[in-house]
């Protein structure tokens, strides 16, 4: 499972599933709206806490941020140096 929840909106999920656990707990809901907003909270807090959201998956959103590759000097490299060296001598 690749994350595509990353950085600032996994704090916003797990801080906004917050908000319907102390609606519930306050609020004098029946147990309907107790139990939905119980799910609620913890949609927010699964998503925000594996990094991961199904949804967006299916509508091709990844707020994370895409490494570049960068081409760094391997050996190969080296051994065009050496060679260079010992060709001109």
């Amino acid at each position: 499972m690749v994350s595509n929840v990353c950085g600032t909106e996994r704090v916003i999920r797990l801080v906004l599933g917050l908000v319907p656990v102390t609606v519930g707990a306050i609020g004098n809901l029946p147990g309907w709206g107790l139990v939905s907003h119980m799910w609620s909270a913890a949609s927010r807090w699964g998503t925000g806490a594996s990094g991961y959201g199904p949804a967006w998956q299916l509508l091709g959103i990844n707020t994370c941020q895409t490494k570049r590759k960068t081409r760094t000097a391997g050996p190969e490299a080296l051994l065009t140096v050496e060679t260079a060296r010992h060709a001109r001598r």
